[in-house]
């Protein structure tokens, strides 16, 4: 039997207080809009009030002359460089940080710099915007229809087609004693993160500096140098507390914006988000529409497994295309199947753009194919459990998204262990004999990984600095969105060390003092930022021990 964590390490598996639990339990915790940035201005947004539709006119001039107001930028103003706001190397790119064309309501069409907020908030009044409205579509099947009005110069609107095909399934379902077919529809989310979206910017002398409420700092400065033509060592990303993100603050958002007022007027400029505001111009969970088609023995045997998928993107493609593959690679590798098909189109519409949310597809997926073994244990006759468990993966069998091996997997484990918990056999007799009454009884498995890898590139950097009086300092750029990625990696770097947890401070995430990090996002900061963490403090405990053998002419091994 394995030792339980807490029996391995002195401080690693430990229940510590997180290290800035009494600054955010007594509002000492410095978020974005507490921060007192001298002569910043503050900035609103004008956001679209058509679905879709091309901007004819413009005029600001009314807005540029009101008493307070110190800048103002539209389309005009904007770089014509098309940039993906998720990661900078993903595909599309098919956003500007003004268009002439809006394509959702509630798009920004132009910002104001202005003294304070009321003040900006007037001007915005005083711009007037004539566009020529087109037709929208914000249903994606009808999107796809030769017909719908085209969004983006995408062929049938779609920005991206996922196809995933291992075995023969047609062959598998001439094997099947039974074929199942089912529709599972999924709706849109709001992340709703306590803090709302905020930024600020400045430019001088020739340097960008951008604090956010970001969860990714080095994609936000990849993504500006791209987009402004600035080399990456003339742009500062500044994160201090952020209150939440789930998938939201997974992109740029803000920053385009606030850079351009910045370097157009040359003042600092801060602006926040209304929570209006956040669910008309950020993102969303992608609603989606998955058609399942499954080949099954009478045994319960999964032999052929057909999925279609429509994921609506909205307005943009953001992270939709990973979000898609993702799908790919997570239910349909929870059980095992010989035989399968994975398709899905990543749809534009005139919605609100949908992103990155935690879980990734995940809950789409998730919802549809145990929807359907449900539904196929009942017509089976079969044990719910059961048939989870006769189709369980196990280690040894390679997940046919990835053509990865499973080294380790206690999903049999988990299920068996999860039923007797809550005395499922015999709840499951309670209710048939009805003896149990107006009582539900369920079971759903889900697989979430600890990073991206192999679809998006995983990448983290760490320096421990040991210190005269033996205390520790972590420079990362493990931004902490209040998981607590900051107190595991002390917690690492201690254990490692074989030092005191009181002892290790961990910077927060600046781009020109801490080493690059891939960001927050796909539950793999603790993997791949902490794997980071502990590296550099082995490395800094071995250079420790290096010199004090020479000083105490001995070995480091023996020390």
């Amino acid at each position: 039997m394995r030792r339980p964590m807490s029996e391995k390490f002195s401080v690693v598996g430990k229940p510590v207080p997180k290290l800035d639990a009494v600054k955010l339990a007594t509002g000492r915790a410095e978020f974005l809009d507490d921060l007192r940035l001298p002569g910043a201005l503050a900035v609103k947004l004008l956001g679209s009030t058509c679905a879709h539709a091309r901007i004819k006119r413009i005029d600001v001039s009314r807005a540029e002359r009101y008493p307070g107001v110190r800048g103002v930028v539209t389309f005009k103003d904007s770089p014509r460089v098309p940039y993906n706001p998720g990661v900078y190397y993903l595909e599309p790119k098919d956003r500007y940080i003004f268009d002439e064309k809006v394509r959702y309501v509630g798009e920004p069409v132009a910002a104001v710099a202005a003294v304070d907020e009321d003040t900006a908030e007037e001007a915005l009044s005083l711009i007037d915007v004539e566009y020529e409205e087109l037709p929208a579509v914000f249903d994606p099947v009808a999107a796809m229809e030769p017909w719908a009005p085209q969004i983006h110069r995408a062929e049938r609107n779609i920005a991206a087609h996922i196809f995933r095909e291992w075995g023969n399934l047609e062959k598998g379902f001439t094997q099947a004693d039974y074929i199942f077919e089912g529709k599972y529809t999924t709706a849109r989310q709001a992340h709703a993160p306590l803090e709302p979206h905020a930024c600020a910017a400045s430019y001088e002398s020739g340097k960008l500096t951008i604090w956010t409420t970001s969860q990714i700092p080095f994609h936000v400065r990849s993504i500006l140098s791209e987009v402004f033509g600035l080399p990456q060592h003339r742009i500062r990303v500044i994160t201090s507390f952020v209150g939440g993100g789930f998938g939201g603050k997974d992109e740029v958002v803000l920053e385009p914006i606030c850079a351009l007022l910045a370097i157009k007027i040359g003042q600092t400029v801060k602006l926040r988000l209304t929570r209006e505001e956040v669910f008309s111009m950020t993102t969303t969970r992608h609603p989606s529409i998955i058609w399942l088609r499954t080949g099954v023995k009478k045994d319960g045997t999964l032999v052929a497994r057909h999925v279609r998928a429509i994921l609506n993107t909205g307005a943009y493609a953001s992270h939709g295309p990973s979000v898609a593959g993702a799908m790919s690679t997570r239910e349909l590798g929870l059980y095992k199947s010989p035989n399968v098909r994975f398709e899905a189109d990543v749809v534009y519409t005139n919605a609100p753009t949908a992103g990155a949310f935690r879980g990734y597809g995940n809950p789409q997926q998730s919802f549809a194919v145990e929807s359907q073994l449900d539904e196929i244990a009942e017509k089976l006759g079969m044990d719910r459990i059961e048939l989870r468990l006769k189709n369980a993966i196990r280690p040894g069998d390679i997940n046919p998204g990835t053509g990865l091996r499973i080294e380790s997997c206690g999903l049999e484990e988990c299920i068996r262990r999860a039923a007797e918990r809550i005395g499922w056999w015999q709840k499951s007799k309670d209710i048939e004999s009805g003896k149990l009454k107006n009582r539900g009884l369920g079971v759903a498995c889900l697989m979430h990984n600890s990073g991206a890898f192999p679809y998006i590139k995983e990448f983290s950097s760490a320096i421990v600095q040991i210190n005269e009086d033996g205390t520790v300092q972590v420079m990362t750029g493990a931004t902490d969105i209040g998981q607590g990625i900051t107190t595991t990696i002390a917690q690492v770097v201690a254990e490692e060390l074989g030092v005191k947890l009181g002892d290790v401070t961990v910077s927060r995430p600046d781009t020109e003092f801490v080493p690059v990090d891939r960001g927050t996002y796909a539950s793999g900061e603790l993997y791949i930022s902490g794997q980071a963490a502990r590296l550099a403090a082995a490395d800094a405990r071995q250079q420790l021990l290096r010199k004090a053998a020479e000083v105490m002419k001995a070995k480091p091994e023996d020390l």
